[in-house]
Protein backbone atom coordinates (compact mmCIF):
# COMPACT_ATOMS: atom_id res chain seq x y z
CA UNK A 1 0.00 0.00 0.00
CA UNK A 2 2.73 2.18 0.55
CA UNK A 3 4.17 2.02 -2.88
CA UNK A 4 0.35 3.18 -4.08
CA UNK A 5 0.97 6.24 -2.44
CA UNK A 6 3.86 6.70 -3.81
CA UNK A 7 3.12 5.35 -7.56
CA UNK A 8 -0.18 7.17 -7.58
CA UNK A 9 1.47 10.71 -7.00
CA UNK A 10 4.39 9.84 -9.56
CA UNK A 11 1.95 8.58 -12.24
CA UNK A 12 -0.29 12.25 -11.94
CA UNK A 13 2.80 14.00 -12.39
CA UNK A 14 3.51 11.81 -15.21
CA UNK A 15 -0.03 12.43 -16.66
CA UNK A 16 0.60 16.27 -16.09
CA UNK A 17 4.36 16.75 -17.91
CA UNK A 18 2.33 14.08 -20.71
CA UNK A 19 0.01 16.82 -21.52
CA UNK A 20 1.75 19.92 -20.60
CA UNK A 21 4.21 18.47 -23.91
CA UNK A 22 1.68 17.33 -25.80
CA UNK A 23 0.11 20.70 -25.19
CA UNK A 24 3.54 22.05 -26.61
CA UNK A 25 3.36 19.84 -29.23
CA UNK A 26 -0.11 20.60 -30.42
CA UNK A 27 0.69 24.68 -29.99
CA UNK A 28 4.08 23.86 -32.14
CA UNK A 29 1.67 22.27 -34.95
CA UNK A 30 -0.64 25.03 -34.79
CA UNK A 31 1.88 27.49 -35.59
CA UNK A 32 3.30 25.73 -38.56
CA UNK A 33 0.31 25.10 -40.29
CA UNK A 34 -1.01 27.41 -43.12
CA UNK A 35 -2.04 30.21 -41.77
CA UNK A 36 -0.55 29.79 -38.23
CA UNK A 37 1.43 31.81 -36.57
CA UNK A 38 4.59 31.23 -38.35
CA UNK A 39 2.99 32.43 -41.64
CA UNK A 40 1.38 35.21 -40.16
CA UNK A 41 5.15 36.21 -39.09
CA UNK A 42 6.62 36.12 -42.67
CA UNK A 43 3.51 37.76 -44.33
CA UNK A 44 4.19 41.04 -41.76
CA UNK A 45 8.04 40.44 -42.56
CA UNK A 46 7.22 40.67 -46.18
CA UNK A 47 5.09 43.13 -46.03
CA UNK A 48 7.75 45.57 -44.26
CA UNK A 49 10.16 44.47 -46.36
CA UNK A 50 7.80 46.03 -49.33
CA UNK A 51 7.12 48.81 -47.71
CA UNK A 52 11.01 49.20 -47.57
CA UNK A 53 11.05 49.06 -50.69
CA UNK A 54 8.93 51.34 -51.74
CA UNK A 55 10.33 53.93 -49.12
CA UNK A 56 13.36 53.41 -51.00
CA UNK A 57 11.94 53.50 -54.50
CA UNK A 58 10.36 56.79 -53.62
CA UNK A 59 13.60 58.65 -52.42
CA UNK A 60 15.66 57.31 -55.54
CA UNK A 61 12.68 59.04 -57.50
CA UNK A 62 13.15 62.23 -55.34
CA UNK A 63 16.80 62.40 -55.74
CA UNK A 64 17.03 61.75 -59.58
CA UNK A 65 13.77 64.81 -60.18
CA UNK A 66 16.24 67.11 -57.57
CA UNK A 67 19.17 66.37 -59.49
CA UNK A 68 17.29 67.18 -62.84
CA UNK A 69 15.95 70.03 -61.47
CA UNK A 70 19.18 71.57 -60.34
CA UNK A 71 21.03 70.34 -63.83
CA UNK A 72 18.13 72.63 -65.40
CA UNK A 73 18.72 75.53 -63.22
CA UNK A 74 22.90 74.91 -64.07
CA UNK A 75 21.73 75.02 -67.69
CA UNK A 76 19.73 78.36 -67.23
CA UNK A 77 22.14 79.65 -65.63
CA UNK A 78 24.89 79.37 -67.41
CA UNK A 79 23.14 80.67 -70.33
CA UNK A 80 22.15 83.29 -68.89
CA UNK A 81 25.37 84.37 -68.00
CA UNK A 82 26.46 83.33 -71.57
CA UNK A 83 23.82 86.60 -73.22
CA UNK A 84 24.85 88.85 -70.77
CA UNK A 85 28.64 88.32 -71.83
CA UNK A 86 27.08 88.79 -75.28
CA UNK A 87 24.96 91.60 -74.44
CA UNK A 88 28.20 93.22 -73.14
CA UNK A 89 30.13 92.58 -76.50
CA UNK A 90 27.38 94.31 -78.14
CA UNK A 91 27.67 97.52 -75.68
CA UNK A 92 30.96 97.69 -76.11
CA UNK A 93 30.99 97.32 -79.57
CA UNK A 94 28.30 100.22 -80.13
CA UNK A 95 29.99 102.45 -77.94
CA UNK A 96 33.26 101.85 -80.21
CA UNK A 97 31.34 102.66 -83.51
CA UNK A 98 29.66 105.42 -82.20
CA UNK A 99 26.07 104.35 -82.08
CA UNK A 100 25.41 105.15 -78.79
CA UNK A 101 27.08 107.77 -76.75
CA UNK A 102 29.26 107.36 -73.52
CA UNK A 103 26.56 108.90 -70.87
CA UNK A 104 24.12 105.82 -72.41
CA UNK A 105 27.07 103.25 -72.44
CA UNK A 106 27.29 104.48 -68.81
CA UNK A 107 23.78 104.22 -67.85
CA UNK A 108 23.49 100.69 -69.29
CA UNK A 109 27.00 99.18 -68.63
CA UNK A 110 25.22 100.01 -64.61
CA UNK A 111 22.42 98.13 -65.22
CA UNK A 112 24.10 95.39 -67.09
CA UNK A 113 26.91 95.12 -64.06
CA UNK A 114 23.82 95.15 -61.82
CA UNK A 115 22.48 92.32 -63.41
CA UNK A 116 25.43 90.10 -63.52
CA UNK A 117 26.06 90.47 -59.91
CA UNK A 118 22.39 89.41 -59.58
CA UNK A 119 22.92 86.50 -61.77
CA UNK A 120 26.17 85.41 -59.92
CA UNK A 121 24.72 86.16 -56.28
CA UNK A 122 22.22 83.59 -57.71
CA UNK A 123 24.91 80.85 -59.17
CA UNK A 124 26.33 81.36 -56.08
CA UNK A 125 23.79 80.56 -54.50
CA UNK A 126 22.61 77.41 -56.71
CA UNK A 127 26.13 75.87 -56.18
CA UNK A 128 26.18 76.81 -52.36
CA UNK A 129 22.71 74.87 -52.05
CA UNK A 130 23.81 72.17 -54.53
CA UNK A 131 26.95 71.25 -52.07
CA UNK A 132 24.89 71.14 -48.93
CA UNK A 133 22.50 68.77 -51.10
CA UNK A 134 19.68 71.23 -49.87
CA UNK A 135 16.52 70.57 -51.75
CA UNK A 136 13.76 72.26 -50.45
CA UNK A 137 11.03 73.13 -53.27
CA UNK A 138 10.15 76.44 -51.53
CA UNK A 139 13.85 77.32 -52.09
CA UNK A 140 14.21 75.91 -55.79
CA UNK A 141 10.95 77.69 -57.30
CA UNK A 142 12.19 81.24 -55.32
CA UNK A 143 15.62 80.27 -57.07
CA UNK A 144 13.24 79.80 -60.57
CA UNK A 145 11.40 83.06 -59.79
CA UNK A 146 14.12 85.25 -59.16
CA UNK A 147 16.29 83.74 -62.70
CA UNK A 148 13.05 84.51 -64.33
CA UNK A 149 12.90 88.14 -63.22
CA UNK A 150 16.66 88.52 -64.03
CA UNK A 151 15.93 87.28 -67.45
CA UNK A 152 13.29 89.83 -67.93
CA UNK A 153 15.43 92.50 -66.72
CA UNK A 154 17.69 91.41 -69.22
CA UNK A 155 15.49 91.47 -71.91
CA UNK A 156 14.27 95.25 -70.70
CA UNK A 157 18.09 96.10 -70.81
CA UNK A 158 18.34 94.43 -74.46
CA UNK A 159 15.09 96.65 -75.29
CA UNK A 160 16.84 99.94 -74.40
CA UNK A 161 20.46 98.91 -75.76
CA UNK A 162 18.62 98.35 -79.02
CA UNK A 163 16.66 101.80 -78.56
CA UNK A 164 19.46 103.80 -77.69
CA UNK A 165 21.25 102.61 -81.07
CA UNK A 166 18.51 103.86 -82.79
CA UNK A 167 18.79 107.14 -81.77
Amino acid sequence: MRWLTLTLPLMALASLAGCAAMDSFNQADADSRKGGAIDRAKAEELRKQEGLKQVKVEKEDQLLQTTREKERMDRRLVAAQSELQRQDAALADALDKKRITQQQYADLKKQQDSLKADMSSLQIKDRNDQRAKQSDPKVEAAKEKQLDELKERKKKLEAALAAAMKS
